[in-house]
């Protein structure tokens, strides 16, 4: 069985089905059966379903023609676009990818004892991100965090915050100021190989395991914020999250609409009654979110003390159903799929 990755985003069906034809053609050996692994992205589009069965179509009618067995093993997040196609399954990419690096190293123990949260930022060039550390910034509750954020305070970078049109970080001496004073590289980034190449990507992996330690609580970002019911779209879950659950954290967590509503009908339990109330108005406005976010933060820590056997008991939960969700879908994958390789570099070694 050999794997070929299909990047189905924004980009043109032609060039999608081009590629592809041509790593068939340098990769293929008769007798080989194809699983095509691939990540939707950008699926809020309205018209992203036909865009997708159009790429699964042309493929299915060229690996038939070539007498080429194929599959299709999908992000879940896919799940209600195409669930109606038999050569499609299904992988939580991101639940399994924590699992993978996180299942011998993870801490089993929650510290409720330091009042601090855990916001591992990641790629700051996100609305919800930059904007978020900005609202904790205004609001003098940079106590409140242990964080990680690697963004040099230079032309580039102020003139890249500018374009994701926040209101109040536009002006350019007040943005140097900003990320001057906010500025924390994290201890999982090698600073020299930032230098180098002007560019950090956080995989999230290895993660030091002192944050999880030395905080009670994680403040979770996801990839998107959408903040309107999309049909046919599932909120997007990544390691972020599941980072959280494995390490024993409860978490607060700023990502697509009804996210949480999601999360609680997969078996998981959220932490709202923990935070500040939370209104129609806020569900529905960034800028709102943002600062409930931070504010909510300081709320749970300061109350903690209140709260401390009901929420291990739920953080609890939470890792078990995490891993026996995990562990049973990988059974049933490999039950249909018997003969895949989640540890061939070729299907998720991006990952």
């Amino acid at each position: 069985m050999k794997y070929l990755y299909v990047r189905i985003a924004a980009l043109n069906v032609a060039d999608v089905i081009a590629d592809i034809r041509s790593q068939l053609k340098e990769y293929y050996e008769p007798g080989d059966e194809i699983v095509f692994h691939a990540l939707v992205e950008n699926i809020v589009s309205s018209d992203i379903l036909p865009y997708c069965y159009s790429i699964f179509d042309t493929l299915s009618a060229y690996t038939q023609q070539i007498n080429i067995p194929h599959h299709f093993l999908l992000h879940d997040t896919a799940r209600e676009l195409t669930k109606d196609r038999t050569d499609v399954y299904y992988l939580n990419t991101w639940g399994y990818i924590t699992y993978k690096h996180s299942i011998t190293n993870h801490r089993n123990k929650w510290n409720p004892n330091i009042k601090k949260a855990l916001f591992l930022i990641g790629k700051p060039l996100k609305r919800q991100r930059i904007g978020l550390m900005h609202h904790f910034y205004v609001n003098k509750l940079l106590d409140y965090l242990d964080y990680s954020l690697y963004f040099p305070a230079n032309q580039d970078n102020i003139n890249a915050i500018k374009a994701i049109n926040l209101n109040y970080l536009q002006d350019h001496q007040y943005i140097n100021k900003f990320l001057i004073d906010v500025q924390r590289p994290s201890l999982d980034i090698d600073i020299s190989k930032c230098y180098d190449t002007n560019v950090f990507e956080y995989t999230g992996f290895p993660t030091n395991l002192s944050y999880y330690k030395n905080t009670c609580l994680s403040i979770v970002s996801e990839n998107s914020l959408v903040m309107e019911s999309i049909k046919m779209y599932m909120p997007y879950l990544t390691e972020k999250l599941y980072r959280a659950m494995m390490n024993h954290h409860p978490f607060i967590i700023i990502g697509d609409y009804g996210i949480n509503d999601h999360l609680r009908s997969l078996g998981y339990k959220t932490f709202d009654k923990f935070f500040l109330p939370y209104t129609n108005s806020i569900s529905h406005e960034a800028e709102l979110i943002l600062d409930w976010t931070a504010k909510s933060v300081k709320h749970f820590i300061d109350n903690l003390d209140d709260n401390v056997d009901e929420i291990r008991e739920m953080i609890t939960h939470n890792y078990n159903h995490y891993i026996n969700q995990t562990e049973n879908e990988l059974k049933h994958l490999l039950q249909v799929l018997p003969y895949l390789d989640l540890e061939d570099k070729a299907l998720l070694g991006k990952l």
